[in-house]
């Protein structure tokens, strides 16, 4: 019997011996690496034993330093409101230290005799000057001389002048009419104040006595308030023996100066001479000072 032929090709040997090799290093490898590998698997655990630590003590100091961290914040306020105590207690004491001195005064004042309230530094005729500035209005009609007044009406103007010093600023303003014509003599020129010095005092009064000399004629009382009005003063003074001329314009006067006036200016009156008797002369005069913020005085037997 005839065998079959058999073909045996070169590279399929080729390979299984390539496998063979390749199958054969391995089991080599395995069995030389075998017991490093067993040693390496502790190890390899360890590592990561380690490792897992590690992380949970990166966390655990990480929380440790947040805590540290708040417990400073918590010191510093803690000072914070520690000198802000300390403060409030140093305070406190100014306080009871002010206090005790408070009360020690009260005692010396308790045990010392209080003087009397002293009154105001001066009063013109009754009227307590709340402003600095003045015009000052002098009658001058003629029933001044009828009856001699000139020199009371000089000592009224001393009077209300006596106690102003320097701080205060006045113009004095004649007045007098005759037949239809007003004279309005004036102290200084021009729309001006000046200030009471002792020079001016005495110009001032001398101005008086020279309008002392020469009285005469009626009482236009609404142009010398209307002129007194054109002036930068706080204040008017109206010295006057009688109503205003013509007779029965008072309700005119008062009505048409409060008007002008409009609240700006206060208008004092002062009453000289027999006042008493002519009761239309003080209703005039009160009825002007009150509708114009101001007082009424009397001048009967002033002395300077």
């Amino acid at each position: 019997m005839r065998r079959p032929s058999r073909n045996i090709e070169i590279f399929s040997l080729s390979a299984l011996d390539l496998f063979a090799c390749a199958l054969g290093a391995f089991i080599m490898i395995t069995i030389l690496l075998f017991p490093f590998y067993q040693k390496t698997l502790p190890l390899i655990q360890q590592v990561k034993a380690l490792s897992s630590q590690l992380s949970a003590s990166q966390a655990a100091q990480a929380a440790a330093q947040s805590a540290a961290q708040d417990q400073s914040n918590q010191i510093d306020q803690l000072k914070g409101q520690l000198q802000a105590l300390q403060a409030q207690a140093a305070d406190v004491g100014k306080l009871q230290a002010q206090v005790q001195a408070l009360q020690r005064q009260l005692a010396q004042q308790a045990a010392t005799p209080q003087p009397r309230p002293q009154p105001s530094r001066f009063v013109i005729l009754g009227i307590d000057p709340k402003v600095k500035s003045y015009v000052i209005l002098v009658d001058m009609s003629g029933s001044i001389a009828q009856v001699r007044w000139q020199g009371r009406v000089l000592n009224t103007f001393a009077s209300i002048i006596k106690d102003m010093d320097a701080s205060y600023s006045i113009q004095v303003i004649g007045f007098q009419g005759d037949g239809g014509q007003t004279r309005l003599p004036q102290w200084l020129q021009g729309n001006q104040l000046a200030a009471l010095t002792p020079q001016n005092k005495a110009e001032a009064t001398s101005f008086v006595q020279g309008l002392m000399s020469r009285v005469d004629g009626g009482t236009p009382t609404l142009a010398a308030l209307r002129a007194a009005l054109e002036y930068n003063a706080e204040a008017i003074i109206l010295v006057s023996d009688g109503a205003p001329s013509p007779d029965g314009s008072a309700p005119y006067v008062v009505s048409e100066i409060t008007r002008l006036n409009a609240g700006r200016k206060i208008i004092h009156c002062v009453a000289v001479g027999n006042f008493p008797t002519d009761t239309r002369f003080i209703d005039f005069l009160t009825q002007l000072a009150e509708r114009n913020n101001g007082q009424v005085a009397a001048s009967a037997g002033i002395r300077p």
